[in-house]
């Protein structure tokens, strides 16, 4: 049996960010956008939400992606609440029609956490900045960063974590 696909058929193949551990509740999604259809997909629009909770939000593509071709596409940001959550993002209406073959459509990225914002430190010191010990650590009070050398005013490090 010789399967034809689709004339008008999208979906998405992967999810670029976020993933894993993101350090902001600042989303600024990027998701792998396929054309499975045989004609060359000009529209789509693409759906897309955190625990089928927040959003959803939806944005409309427009472009050139001949078939099997894939396109990252970056799509509106939006705020996250903190914690752990799923992505969820799928397409609909390739080119302006219903898609043919809707079970491609959607991707969903787990354990998405949502952990916190960026930190910015600056430390100012005196004439003698060698002087200058510092730490700091993370909610488990584990070293995140530190300066304790008095040898190298300069130097510092941050921790690695298995």
């Amino acid at each position: 049996m010789v399967e034809h696909p689709g004339m008008d058929d999208a979906g998405i193949t992967g999810v670029n960010a976020p993933v894993g551990l993101v350090c902001t509740s600042l989303m600024e999604p990027k998701v792998i956008l396929t054309n499975f259809g045989e004609n060359t997909l000009t529209s789509v629009t693409i759906t897309y939400d955190l625990d089928g909770v927040t959003g959803p939000f939806s944005y409309v593509w427009t472009g050139t992606l001949p078939y099997l071709a894939s396109e990252e596409v970056s799509l509106p940001s939006f705020i996250a609440p903190y914690g752990n959550h799923t992505f969820n993002v799928s397409t609909s209406l390739p080119n302006g029609v219903p898609d043919q073959i809707p079970d491609n459509d959607a991707f969903a990225e787990l354990d998405v956490n949502v952990t916190g914002e960026t930190v910015f430190v600056e430390i100012f010191t005196d004439n003698d900045p060698s002087q200058l010990i510092w730490q700091m650590l993370t909610r488990a009070t584990s070293w995140w960063a530190f300066r304790q050398s008095t040898v190298c005013p300069m130097c510092w490090r941050r921790a690695s974590f298995a």
